[in-house]
């Protein structure tokens, strides 16, 4: 785990973040403008979930069925997912997206920073889609949330649609 701890250290470095650090559960939550970025390590298969709330479900039966014809079509053979997954989390009344990645590759922290990076991309660009799909005709039904830090995908708070 040292040199997992070392790329998250050293990714934080590169962002100023000089104390940024996994904790006691392999965690970490970071805030890159108004998305909100969820780390957790897994040892046991050398794997990081990465996971973001991007939405709140939608309320109106219209919209929420725009909405969810939305994800499907993005998840199959996952699309525009790049290998992640669009899930509802009905009980949190979230949108997630969620990905699972392994640190073979991840030589240093800049490898690392581009896949934050990519990671943010992306769901920004979910949410601008859904935000368009939920205000297209209905008015406005669910602003993102800027506290995710409760999920957890180890106690299975994502769910895949």
């Amino acid at each position: 785990m040292s040199s997992v701890s070392d790329l998250v250290a050293d990714f934080g470095q590169t962002i100023g973040l000089k104390d940024l650090a996994l904790d006691e559960k392999n965690c970490c939550t970071l805030q890159f403008d108004h998305v909100v970025v969820n780390l957790e390590y897994l040892p046991e298969s050398e794997e990081f979930y990465f996971y973001s709330r991007v939405w709140a479900v939608p309320e109106n039966g219209e919209t929420r069925l725009r909405t969810f014809t939305y994800l499907l079509e993005t998840d199959c053979f996952f699309r525009g997912t790049s290998g992640g997954v669009l899930g509802v989390d009905m009980a949190r009344d979230a949108i997630i997206y969620t990905n699972k990645v392994g640190t073979d590759g991840w030589r240093n922290a800049n490898v690392f920073g581009d896949y934050v990076q990519a990671f943010v991309n992306l769901a920004e660009e979910f949410e601008a889609q859904i935000r368009e799909i939920t205000t297209a005709s209905f008015g406005n039904d669910g602003e993102t949330s800027q506290d995710s830090s409760e999920l957890s995908i180890r106690s299975g708070m994502a769910i895949r649609v």
